[in-house]
């Protein structure tokens, strides 16, 4: 999980993971409906290949 910390624009999101990493989450398109908050708390899956990039799952 992550916290949202800012709201980069286009789908895009700075979050905080549990590990203390600061990490930019991209939001698939079916989600960017619900509206996501600096705060908000965020299910998110590292992408396998860069380490430093998260999808959000939910």
């Amino acid at each position: 999980f992550a916290i949202a910390d800012s709201l980069m624009g286009g789908s895009r999101i700075n979050a905080v993971c549990e590990d203390g990493k600061s990490r930019m989450t991209r939001i698939p398109g079916k989600m960017r409906r619900m509206r996501v908050r600096a705060g908000d708390l965020l299910i998110i899956k590292p992408w396998d290949i860069q380490n430093e990039k998260v999808q959000r799952r939910v």
